[in-house]
């Protein structure tokens, strides 16, 4: 007589077991993915906020390089490619209030996102200031002009980066040009009308060295002064430049 196999079917226990341990599989997978979506969220976040732009630095600081450097009004020249350092002045004093730590910049790229690591939202905003020389010589920079045309290039040696505290969170980065800070800038001169520029007669029309972005980049190295950030306990709301105007 041969064996005798079992038709019955499975009892209530037996169901439920199975039914607990699919749950448990389903629940096990969904945390893993998470936290690996989470780990690429941030790798995204650390190359896109420090590895890009560290990347893109070295590039531009070498373009920087091979030019000479420029401190006072002997090596201006119209129509030249020049590289020049001196300090920020905000004389039109259109400077604008950064919208994650409250410093008052003329050049502000910035950068916000979720505890996960992904990026909510970013941007640029540029105001036209003046780089004055060692000698006292001005040189306009028309960084409006360029950031609107996509020509403004920034090498930032000190990007300002925090993490929000509290049950928000979040991270924040910013780079800023702000008055009074030395400043390295590179692109093509041009003499152009400047109503705020010293005149030498009552008949000569008050021009000034410029820096334009019709052709080519106009680069700009700095490093970003730390501070205190205004933005700790939470994602910013809704920004405008209009409304960080100061």
């Amino acid at each position: 007589m041969g064996p005798v196999i079992s038709s019955g079917l499975f009892s209530a226990a037996e169901y439920t077991m199975a039914a607990l341990s699919g749950l448990g599989l389903v629940i096990v997978g969904t945390i893993l993915t998470w936290r690996t979506a989470r780990a690429m969220r941030a790798l995204l976040r650390v190359g896109r906020t420090r590895t890009w732009p560290a990347l893109l630095g070295a590039v531009r600081r070498r373009t920087l390089e091979e030019l000479p450097l420029v401190t006072t009004r002997a090596g201006l020249a119209e129509g030249a490619r020049v590289r020049i350092r001196g300090v920020v002045v905000d004389e039109d004093r259109t400077a604008i209030r950064a919208p994650l730590s409250g410093a008052r910049a003329v050049i502000c790229q910035h950068a916000f996102g979720d505890r996960g690591g992904g990026t909510l939202g970013e941007g640029l905003v540029a105001r036209d200031f003046v780089v004055e020389l060692e000698d006292g010589e001005t040189v306009r920079v028309s960084a409006e002009a360029a950031a609107g045309a996509h020509r403004l290039a920034l090498v930032d040696e000190g990007r300002h980066a925090w993490a929000g505290v509290a049950r928000v969170g979040g991270w924040f980065s910013e780079s800023r040009v702000e008055p009074g800070t030395t400043v390295e800038v590179h692109g093509r001169l041009e003499r152009a009308f400047d109503r705020n520029a010293p005149r030498l007669g009552d008949r000569q029309a008050p021009l000034r060295f410029t820096f334009a972005a019709g052709d080519g980049r106009l680069v700009v190295r700095f490093a970003t002064v730390e501070q205190t950030p205004v933005r700790r306990r939470g994602l910013p709301a809704s920004w405008s430049p209009a409304e960080q105007d100061a």
